[in-house]
């Protein structure tokens, strides 16, 4: 199990890494990040890992995008796999973008998958050409686990990326 996630993080990081960018039509992004997971629970850890997505959506307005964290800490490995709806604002005369976001998907460590919702927001950075190109970006999401009566109840955490987007 380990090293299937291990290699489809490596499939993304090579398709992140050989994409070209897209004509100006195109608004397909890719995207890699470091990754800091802070558990908002009593006694709870840090995971350090990185995030591979893939987005889709105009320069400004609603998009959707996919993304999957893998973070360790603790002697647990975090998988966490979630579809993002994205909404950028426009700032017509600005390189800086801010955005928000929210998403359902998955959340699994030591074997046990459980379902998430996050909700959060950034900031993307177009450093060489306004809503074009490479595009630095930070954002912090609020994380909500449903790990069930069984598993402790709803479980919170901070997870903060920072990294940069490829493409259209």
């Amino acid at each position: 199990m380990r090293h299937s996630w291990k290699a489809a993080a490596a499939a993304a990081m090579i398709a992140v890494l050989v994409a070209t960018p897209a004509d100006a039509q195109s608004r397909v992004r890719f995207g890699l990040a470091g990754t800091g997971l802070f558990s908002l629970e009593s006694g709870g850890g840090t995971a350090w890992g990185g995030m591979g997505l893939i987005g889709y959506g105009p320069a400004h307005g609603l998009g959707f995008r996919g993304d999957v964290t893998l973070a360790g800490g603790d002697d647990v490995t975090r998988l966490l796999v979630t579809g993002d709806a994205v909404y950028i604002f426009e700032t017509p005369l600005s390189v800086f973008h801010p955005y928000l976001m929210g998403g359902a998907g998955i959340f699994n460590a030591n074997d046990n998958t459980e379902p998430m919702v996050k909700l959060g927001g950034g900031l993307e950075y177009h450093f060489l050409e306004r809503n074009r190109g490479p595009v630095l970006f930070g954002e912090p999401t609020l994380n909500l686990i449903f790990a069930g009566d069984d598993g402790g109840g709803t479980a919170t955490a901070l997870q903060v990326n920072l990294g940069v987007k490829l493409g259209g």
